[in-house]
Formats: C-alpha cells, structure tokens, sequence
C-alpha cells in the first residue's frame, strides 16, 4: 500500500483479460467481505495498473489471509461451492436450492452461485456463455478446489496480486491468459511439453469477477454481455480502463455500456464517459480448444 487507503494490484496489466477480470474478482471479494470499506476500483493512467481505493477505517495488514480463510471456511462448509466439479454439467435445479438456502445470506457465495449459474446451457440444449471454457478433462472448479486444498503451499493472494510471489504450473485454468495459447510454429519443442505458468490465485479471482457480467436469454440465443459476436468472426470481448474511482454498481454500469462494445466508439465519447482506453480480445478455436487472443487497443 503506498498510502493508508490505496491498494495498488501492480501484478495486473491493463491489457491481459484475465487480469482484468482478477481485478473485478478482487473488487467483489472486498466489497462482499468488508463493506464497510466502501471499496471503489479504478486504473493508474501513469503506472497502467489498478488499484482499490477505501474508505476509513484503512484496510488491515492480514486482508490476504482474511480472504485465504473466508474461501478455507466455505470449502470446508455443508456444501463445498468449489467442489461442485464441471460447470457446464451442473443442475440448474442445483442452483434453484443453492440459492433459496441459508447460503444467500453470504453476500459472497449470492453473486458467486448466481454467476456459475449463467454460465449453464438451456436445458435440452442450447449454447453455453462465451466464458466458460471447459472441456472432458478440464473443470475450472476442480482447479480452485486443488489450489485451496493445497497445506503444503498455501495460496498468498497478496504476493500473487503484487507480483513478488513465484509462478507455479497451472491446471483446470479458465484460460483467459493469452500466454496459455502456444503456437508450434513460434516453439522450439512441442507446445504441450510447456507448462503454463502463473501466479494462481489470479485465475481464482478472475472467475469471481464473472459476477459483473450477466448471461441473458434472447430471442433466438443466450447472449453474455461483455461480448459481441459478428457474422464469420470470433466473439469479441471487450473492457474499459477508467482512472476514477468507482463503485461496484457504477463498474457494473459502465461494463455494459454500449459505448465500450460499439465498433464505432470514439476516443472523444469515451474520455466524455470517463474512459481512456478501450480493449478488446477475441475467443477463437485451435487444435479443438478455446482460448483468448492478445488483447488490442481501440485506439
């Protein structure tokens, strides 16, 4: 912390969509823990990297084990929330008890239900929301339940989020990090000898920040804001940067704005709304698996 109420996140790049969605995991985690805090999420124009701005009374020395142990207490609870295994196979009956019991009076655990949630296909059939990326063998869920099970190195959110922490292998991840699409042609070996490496907990908040982005039924499609889809292109997906410090509803706002999708926003419209930059990603398909492209600037 460089200032009493100022939490810079200098492990997260601006342009990286897991990263971003790390940022909005983090946000909800703080806003859902201590509201007391008031927490507000923006961007540094001159370090490119975000930060959390809180109110008195000032944040507490321990907030990264605080938030290691909320998630231990959780797994460790009646019903796992992380040990419910592949999303895209999950009841929405499940869902329906999950949230009608004595656990939505966990602020935390609501918005989290109600995110994996969106992420479910129609019953019968139907197509499943452009984040969720899992596959036979692949369960985001599993992968978070490892990680928090894992005594003998225990997740330090605070060195991961700071970038002082060594990065370790991961598995079950969203693949959200550009850096887990490895094309043969720019590898000396094969690229499924080359672990991808990463500070863990990030992958951990990114699927929490799936609570800011919706899934709605269309007319003819389920849609997930955030995206937008073009005749014979890949979906896109895109993100605001913004340097004041806003709430969670107000973030909540400004990511489904129309101006940060629109292929014809300006420069000029987005600094009138408080945006700088504006960027955009693509999901696209490889070797029979998703992933997500190096991220470009609108402008």
């Amino acid at each position: 912390m460089s200032t009493p109420n100022i939490l810079e996140l200098p492990a997260l790049r601006e342009d990286n969509p897991r990263d971003f969605l790390a940022a909005l995991g983090l946000f909800r985690l703080f806003d859902s823990l201590w509201p007391d805090l008031e927490t507000r999420l923006a961007w540094s124009e001159s370090k490119a990297l975000p930060y959390l701005q809180l109110s008195s009374p000032p944040l507490t020395s321990s907030w990264a084990k605080d938030i290691l142990a909320h998630l231990l207490k959780l797994r460790q609870g009646e019903t796992n929330p992380f040990g419910l295994g592949k999303i895209e196979a999950l009841p929405t009956d499940l869902f329906r008890s999950l949230l009608t019991s004595t656990l939505q009076n966990d602020p935390f655990l609501l918005r989290f239900y109600l995110s994996l949630a969106g992420q479910l296909s129609y019953e019968g059939g139907g197509r499943r929301s452009e984040f969720l990326i899992e596959s036979a063998n692949r369960s985001v869920l599993n992968g978070i339940d490892s990680l928090l099970a894992n005594q003998k190195k225990p997740i330090d959110f605070e060195k991961d989020l700071m970038g002082t922490n060594s990065k370790e292998i991961v598995n079950n991840t969203s693949r959200w990090h550009p850096d887990e699409y490895q094309s043969a042609a720019y590898a000396a070996g094969d690229p499924k000898d080359n672990k991808h490496r990463d500070f863990v907990s990030l992958n951990i908040l990114a699927l929490f920040g799936l609570a800011f982005y919706p899934v709605l039924d269309g007319a003819t499609r389920r849609a997930t804001c955030g995206f937008r889809r073009m005749p014979r292109q890949d979906a896109q997906y895109s993100w605001p940067i913004w340097n004041v410090p806003l709430k969670p509803d107000e973030v909540a706002s400004l990511l489904l704005s129309p101006l940060v999708h629109d292929a014809n926003s300006s420069r000029q419209s987005t600094r009138a709304h408080g945006v700088r930059q504006i960027w955009r990603t693509r999901k696209f398909l490889k070797d029979q698996n998703d992933y997500f492209a190096t991220a470009e600037p609108v402008f």
